[in-house]
């Protein structure tokens, strides 16, 4: 059981409130909701980290257009090794915000990153749609795609979806990517980039 109670008793009109717990598994049960949260968040950070952008060099801009959690981007790092990168909510500890031009879509910025430029980068989408109230899985789209992006150009990849009859239901999807070109006046040129087909992997049609 969960009451209210008082931090003093003396002087009644300058009382803090404060919550009291009536056992200690009371106590426990609020401070796992508390910290399942951040501890979900954090185990997030460590399983899905960000590839590393570079600070020099040859570099291009990008701009991943979708909702959290639907388009990853696999990039090479500075190290030459392999990284992806991720589209995150606005809420996602290390977002990154480089002030790029708007694109078509007008998606918030808080998914841009410098990447190494003069390479070839891996687009996945995975999108799985449910209506509400429904637990089984009502429709479902995989599909990936491959990029070139120009050292010291500004890119914007996304995922386009059909949609069906129903509004949830998914008819199609693909891989889209547009080169943004600001101009003095303040406009933005978009320019379609080809998205090639990807590899095919290994045990799949």
């Amino acid at each position: 059981m969960i009451f209210s109670c008082s931090a003093s008793l003396k002087h009644p009109s300058l009382v803090a409130p404060m919550i009291c717990f009536a056992s200690p598994a009371a106590r426990a049960m609020v401070a796992m909701i508390v910290t399942l949260p951040l501890a979900l968040l954090s185990s997030c950070t460590t399983v899905m980290p960000t590839a590393k952008q570079p600070v020099d060099g040859p570099r291009a801009r990008v701009r991943l257009a979708s909702f959290a959690d639907e388009l990853t981007v696999e990039v090479v790092q500075p190290d030459g090794k392999k990284g992806k990168l991720y589209t995150r909510s606005g809420f996602y500890p290390g977002k990154s915000d480089l002030d790029m031009p708007k694109g078509s879509s007008g998606w918030p910025g808080h998914n841009e990153y410098y990447v190494v430029g003069n390479q070839m980068v891996l687009a996945h989408s995975e999108i799985t749609r449910v209506p509400s109230g429904v637990s089984v899985v009502a429709s479902h789209c995989e599909v990936s795609g491959r990029i070139w992006l120009d050292s010291g150009k500004d890119y914007e990849i996304g995922v386009v979806t059909g949609q069906g009859q129903k509004g949830w239901d998914m008819t199609s999807c693909f891989i889209t990517a547009t080169e943004l070109i600001a101009s003095p006046n303040g406009e933005t040129t978009m320019r379609p980039v080809p998205v090639l087909p990807a590899p095919a992997q290994p045990g799949r049609g």
